[in-house]
């Protein structure tokens, strides 16, 4: 999901603000790259260029904008966007390139900190690193700007944005190890585990089976699915729900089951 906001400040001139924030379900871990990174929980390849070249984290700010974050710009002949009149993908490609951000660190003297922090509720002798992102945007808006209602409003926004992740729920997450597909032969017996947890203590998920083969089980209580397979294609979908919070996983494994070539099987027996 993303979440987007649009505020409007009107001190010291009316201002729009767009504040955009992405949260991604745990079904996509590993699945997603661009501007936002790579969900794997792999901090270190985050800064991956649209060409596939991951930049260091630790390098210079201007590097990572330019070697990074330029990348992942639309291209004018990509973009699904309407645009005004006497606008287009191109004429705000021009604008990116003309465009130069700062990349320094805004500077405070010593009463500037002190009542920058009590805006941004920042304690006198904490350590920036120690800051939640709450903080930091506040600090840093409130030094480049000088807007205490810009500042106020960057610190607000990004609060609720920290508390929307601390109760983000993720739907039930099935063992990693499950196959989607698998090849078996006919009568053959097929023994699997198939469970789904959660990161929250307060989930009670239960689970239940959408499809199986004919003359297959499954016990919801064990989590057992057990078939002896048929030659054919055919497959078990299992749906897990959890109770508490009202969210739905479901994973399917189709078998191909093939048919044991009796010439060989008879060879073999001769021998």
């Amino acid at each position: 999901t993303v979440q987007i906001k649009l505020v409007l400040t009107i001190s010291p001139s009316t201002a729009l603000v767009l504040n955009v924030a992405a949260s991604v379900a745990e079904t996509f871990r590993g699945r997603t790259y661009g501007l936002l990174g790579t969900y794997d929980g792999n901090p270190t390849n985050d800064l991956r260029s649209s060409n596939g070249i991951i930049v260091n984290s630790n390098a210079l700010p201007e590097q990572i904008h330019q070697q990074f974050g330029v990348t992942w710009a639309i291209r004018p002949n990509a973009s699904v966007f309407y645009y005004d009149l006497g606008q287009s993908a191109q004429f705000f490609e021009d604008q990116n390139r003309l465009f130069v951000p700062s990349f320094t660190e805004p500077t405070n003297t010593p009463t500037q900190d002190e009542s920058v922090r009590g805006i941004c509720k920042i304690a006198l002798n904490s350590l920036s690193s120690s800051w939640n992102i709450a903080q930091r945007t506040c600090y840093y808006d409130m030094s480049v700007t000088k807007d205490e209602t810009f500042a106020q409003t960057s610190f607000n926004i990004s609060d609720e944005l920290l508390s929307i992740k601390a109760n983000l729920r993720n739907p039930p997450l099935f063992n990693s190890e499950l196959p989607v597909y698998m090849q078996a032969k006919h009568n053959e017996r097929i023994h699997l585990i198939i469970d789904a947890t959660s990161n929250d203590s307060m989930s009670n998920i239960v689970l239940s089976a959408d499809h199986l083969p004919r003359d297959a089980t499954f016990n919801t209580q064990t989590k057992v699915f057990e078939w002896t397979a048929s030659e054919g294609e055919d497959s078990v979908r299992i749906r897990a729900k959890d109770l508490a919070f009202n969210l739905t996983a479901t994973h399917e494994i189709v078998f191909q089951v093939k048919q044991i070539n009796k010439n060989n099987a008879a060879h073999s027996e001769t021998q």
